[in-house]
């Protein structure tokens, strides 16, 4: 039988995003010594006691990391699902796959985050944990100097990147093909909810930030 990725599980596709965000993770874990980027981040700000008693903290709990990635992308593929679903229901779509249709969008952001370590591998040199912390490949962000704007506003110049209209784009397609109706139609399905629900988390985080600051 042949096999196409309709025919594909979600819990397989599920298992192989959350396996490949392992892998990253643990690249730049490995090959970009985090550790000694914190190390060298904090020698000006506290003591070395103080800064060795941090790492050996960090590698202690860093296991932490590895169990929050999967409920943090359920999280987010329920969040997306919803507001999808919530645009069905009002304009009467019938659409059978569309956990799948976003699982299978969502390799999208795989690609960004290979290419945010690769960006970071090849200028490991000279880096801080400060750049690591907020660079974001292709994004609106890298026109600016990250340490000089205000912390509230760095968040959407992030989110809006190559990456996420790529997002976009891959969305409004597999959906039309679900749907059967024009790509165009489809994106402005997406943009009528995933794009309404996204705008108001930029929000809701920039609200955040300002009152933690």
């Amino acid at each position: 039988m042949k096999l196409s990725i309709q025919n594909i599980t979600n819990g397989t596709l599920f298992f192989c995003i959350i396996l490949f965000q392992f892998a990253i993770f643990f690249l730049l874990k490995e090959t970009l010594s985090l550790t000694k980027l914190l190390q060298l981040s904090l020698k000006d700000q506290i003591g070395s006691d103080r800064i060795a008693e941090l790492i050996s903290n960090y590698s202690k709990w860093e296991w932490v990391n590895y169990i929050l990635l999967p409920f943090i992308l359920l999280i987010k593929i329920g969040i997306i699902t919803t507001c999808l679903k919530i645009g069905t229901i009002l304009l009467n779509y019938k659409i059978k796959k569309l956990l799948h249709t976003v699982l299978l969008a969502e390799f999208v952001f795989l690609f960004m985050i290979l290419s945010k370590y690769i960006w970071l591998y090849w200028h490991k040199d000279i880096l801080t944990l400060e750049y690591v912390q907020n660079f974001s490949p292709l994004a609106l962000s890298n026109f600016f100097d990250t340490f000089e704007i205000e912390r509230w506003i760095l968040y959407p110049l992030q989110t809006l990147n190559a990456f996420e209209i790529l997002y976009w784009f891959t969305l409004s397609w597999l959906l039309s093909k679900e749907l059967k109706i024009k790509f165009w139609k489809s994106f402005e399905f997406v943009m009528s909810t995933y794009g309404v629900g996204l705008l108001i988390w930029i929000v809701f985080v920039m609200f955040l930030t300002i009152n933690l600051n």
